[in-house]
């Protein structure tokens, strides 16, 4: 059941331990996008985040009500427990 280890990669060998501010620099520019794409994903990204935003104030006078009169207080709406 046992499978022997096959050997290391080169291209692994001549990352493993590299120093990490080394690497980020010369991929940093591999992970930019291009304008059109970044203004697309900034676009989406806000029209999500003002979806979300308008969600919670939907909501906000129920939370509100909900955290004044909690289900288990004096004012809740279920009967003390024994």
């Amino acid at each position: 059941m046992d499978r022997p280890v096959p050997p290391v990669s080169p291209a692994f060998q001549d990352h493993y331990l590299r120093d990490e501010g080394e690497a980020l620099a010369s991929l940093i520019d591999e992970a930019r996008l291009p304008a059109d794409a970044a203004a697309r994903v900034q676009a989406r990204a806000r029209s999500l985040v003002e979806t979300v935003r308008s969600r919670q104030q939907a909501h906000a006078g129920m939370q509100s009500l909900l955290r004044e009169y909690d289900l288990s207080s004096q004012e809740g709406v279920l009967p003390p427990t024994s």
